[in-house]
């Protein structure tokens, strides 16, 4: 039975002795207790890292790249934005990493989103149109 949009729940489908999958929602006891992010909310928190630093210090290159990476593809680094994606999604019955997903690869349609990301397959399709909908409309109000 596919679920429909609306459970708080982000429940750890993970078995004991289960293998990590990410398909299945699966991520073993190393990300049990780890939160996905936002390419945004990352690029935020490397700014404000930035920021915080002074123009003094010199990053090292894995931050440089991690931060143009983020930047290149961020839908955007308003954190207003970035905390309301956060709020709209956590009203779906999603699993954290489904969000990040969602927000970071941003799919156009059901198919895709269920293709780029195998776990969505539990929803159905108008269920999925609603949340690329609304993500689509958080988008356009950054740009």
């Amino acid at each position: 039975s596919k679920s429909s949009i609306g459970g708080e729940s982000n429940e750890k489908l993970m078995e004991p002795g289960a293998e990590e999958n990410a398909a299945d929602l699966n991520f073993g006891q190393d990300f049990e207790q780890a939160n996905c992010l936002q390419n945004s909310e990352v690029a935020i928190l490397l700014e404000h890292n930035l920021q915080e630093q002074g123009s003094e210090w010199d990053p090292p290159e894995i931050f440089r790249k991690t931060l143009q990476y983020v930047q290149t593809f961020s839908q955007n680094t308003n954190k207003m934005v970035a905390e309301e994606v956060r709020v709209q999604l956590g009203e779906r019955n999603l699993h954290d990493f489904e969000k990040a997903q969602l927000s970071n690869l941003v799919p156009e349609t059901p198919e895709e989103a269920k293709t780029l990301i195998p776990s969505l397959q539990r929803f159905e399709d108008e269920d999925l149109i609603t949340i690329l909908s609304d993500l689509a409309g958080l988008r356009s109000y950054t740009r």
